[in-house]
């Protein structure tokens, strides 16, 4: 009796091959004491085989690695928010700015909103919820350009701290961002609504105010003449 994995030459009611150790289940082939010949196995095909199995595993591993990478990347607004407390990770640039805009241009549409609804406290749930996103992404941002994420405290140094941190932000780094253009549709639309709601808002401000002087100088003018 023959082993099927080494060839060596067994007893013929072994059980285990005494050489490698490989249960055997069945006789192959009997050969005579005399004969010369003894079944011989293909190893190097068998390697070959396995290892040729084991290269197109790991290629569907790493085609479903870097497609579920690209599905992730394809989405700013999902990178954004989706790591609001992911202070350790990284964030590409244009995902970054994408995100950024659209949400302030959101930011925007909701203060006009609650304007108009007199109805504040929808926009500080939404500023502080965009407060803690931005702080995360800022310092994932810095991350992204080899950056500490201390740097954000720069914020807190007026005009030349929030200049330095502009310009790390707008650096290249090394994460891949967004892949589908209509994201740079996305958001020139929000760059537009943005920049169009800030001169709408700012002129309602100045409006208001306007008219709480005039108020405040009424007031004042009918103290001056009260007997």
């Amino acid at each position: 009796m023959f082993c099927t994995k080494c060839g060596a030459k067994n007893p013929e009611d072994a059980k285990f091959c005494y050489k490698c150790g490989n249960e055997i289940y069945k006789t192959i082939e009997k050969l005579s004491d005399n004969s010369s010949e003894s079944p011989s196995v293909d190893f190097s095909s068998d390697n070959k085989k396995v290892g040729v199995s084991k290269n197109i595993e790991k290629e569907k591993i790493d085609n479903k690695t870097k497609s579920d990478v690209e599905e992730e990347s394809d989405n700013p607004l999902a990178t954004f928010w989706n790591g609001i407390l992911d202070f350790d990770g990284k964030i590409g640039r244009r995902d970054f700015w994408a995100a950024v805009i659209i949400m302030a241009a959101i930011n925007v549409v909701i203060l006009a909103l609650c304007l108009w609804l007199n109805f504040m406290p929808l926009l500080w749930l939404y500023d502080i919820l965009f407060f803690i996103a931005s702080l995360s992404a800022t310092i994932r941002r810095l991350h992204d350009v080899d950056k500490s994420g201390a740097f954000v405290l720069l914020n807190f140094v007026p005009l030349v701290g929030q200049i330095i941190l502009l310009v790390m932000l707008l650096q290249k780094g090394t994460v891949k961002s967004y892949i589908n253009p209509r994201w740079d549709g996305v958001m020139a639309i929000a760059t537009i609504v943005l920049v169009m709601g800030g001169f709408l808002v700012g002129g309602v401000a100045y409006s208001d105010y306007q008219h709480q002087q005039e108020i405040q100088d009424e007031v004042s003018y009918d103290s001056d003449y009260d007997y």
